[in-house]
């Protein structure tokens, strides 16, 4: 990582640390299994909703989570769903770091507006019914201690794409 980062060190200790309160790190697992990429909008998006999970503590909150989006995510397949979401896991995020972070794509803020039709839960209850739907929201639900959101955007200037070699 200091290897891929030392290019870009010294404009950052520059130019970004003296506008920082603070500065956190952690990683990201990415959970292929746990997301939807059916346009593979994502990377070049211009916008990405950023949502943290934090769930409850103990492992029953983590399973129930993780089962629910993996159902979620096989119904986004099963009905071929247009919607994209990717799912990453965090780990070492120390305290108050979220446990998940669930991030959708847009190409425009009128794209952004607009809900996937079917929306992701109308989507769910046509694979599963009704009945189950509501059971897979409420699993959720009851796994989540906190949720928060934000919109982050894309800048080719300063976003680093790495040659494929």
């Amino acid at each position: 990582m200091q290897t891929q980062g030392k290019a870009c060190l010294a404009s950052w200790q520059g130019n970004a640390n003296p506008h920082l309160k603070s500065e956190t790190s952690a990683f990201l697992v990415d959970k292929t299994e746990l997301s939807h990429m059916a346009g593979g909008m994502g990377a070049t998006a211009a916008l990405m909703e950023v949502t943290f999970f934090k769930l409850k503590h103990g492992h029953e909150a983590a399973a129930a989570f993780t089962d629910a989006v993996k159902k979620i995510t096989a119904a986004a397949d099963k009905s071929k769903w247009s919607g994209n979401y990717m799912v990453a896991a965090v780990k070492d995020g120390g305290q108050g770091a979220p446990d998940f972070i669930v991030t959708s794509f847009a190409s425009s803020w009128a794209n952004f507006g607009k809900d996937d039709n079917p929306t992701l839960w109308k989507m769910v209850e046509g694979v599963y019914g009704k009945q189950d739907a509501a059971a897979i929201r409420k699993s959720i639900n009851g796994a989540i201690e906190e949720v928060s959101s934000h919109i982050d955007s894309r800048s080719a200037e300063l976003t680093y794409t790495p040659s494929g070699k």
